[in-house]
């Protein structure tokens, strides 16, 4: 399984949006900020580290 994610910006609702996932399937979340989004997307990437694999679709 790959362990990548993908952040971007939300012109329309001017956030950063982060997924995560094989094609980036699962949808983590909107954030004000690049750091907050760089902050979750590490710590969804360790939660899929240690086999928690978030509902994420296979």
């Amino acid at each position: 399984m790959r362990k990548d994610g993908v952040i971007w910006y939300d012109n329309e609702r001017r956030k950063f949006r982060v997924a995560i996932g094989i094609g980036q399937k699962h949808h983590i979340g909107r954030y004000n900020t690049m750091k907050e989004a760089k902050a979750a997307l590490h710590a969804a990437i360790r939660g899929y580290r240690y086999g928690w694999n978030m509902g994420v679709v296979c």
